[in-house]
């Protein structure tokens, strides 16, 4: 059935994200990320990087996509 509880990003927030060049699109409800970074992501986490940390040497407001939590992400 889906997450309820799903975040919908607003216009603004939907341009922010365009403008990271990690990113391929975006929609009010999803993000598509660019092929070189899941596989730049994938290999960071294989050594030992956590998904916060990964995301923010990428360029990402950890709130605006989600992540809320550097332990536990």
């Amino acid at each position: 059935m889906g997450n309820m509880n799903r975040t919908l990003f607003t216009e603004e927030n939907m341009k922010k994200l365009e403008g990271n060049p990690n990113v391929h699109h975006v929609s009010e409800t999803d993000i598509t990320y660019t092929p070189a970074f899941k596989v730049a992501a994938v290999l960071a986490y294989q050594t030992g990087q956590t998904p916060a940390e990964i995301f923010i040497k990428a360029g990402f407001d950890l709130d605006l996509i989600g992540i809320t939590s550097l332990s536990t992400a």
